[in-house]
């Protein structure tokens, strides 16, 4: 892990895998874990994200996290929200569920 990404997020040691998500028929299981990941970074609800860093953290390419991303999106779990303000890092994700 590179020291960009640390300063972007540290993975929490452990991270928790709801039931629901964990048996979820339409989501593979690098989305449910991907799903976890990103609850486990949004402790208030929103966080920053980059798609490469996340590649880099999952060891997937950056159409894996984009795919990822539209399909979470799409089921209702999450919402990508641009922050403007910010010129280093203007996307965030937004938890719904």
């Amino acid at each position: 892990m590179t020291s960009k990404m640390i300063s972007l997020y540290t993975p929490s040691p452990s991270i928790q895998l709801d039931m629901d998500i964990r048996f979820h028929p339409d989501l593979t299981w690098g989305e449910r874990l991907f799903l976890a990941e990103i609850k486990s970074m949004c402790t208030q609800g929103t966080c920053y994200y980059h798609q490469n860093k996340l590649a880099e953290l999952f060891h997937v390419s950056k159409m894996s996290i984009s795919h990822w991303i539209k399909k979470l999106s799409q089921m209702g779990y999450i919402e990508i929200v641009f922050d403007m303000n910010d010129k280093q890092c203007k996307h965030k994700i937004k938890l719904l569920k």
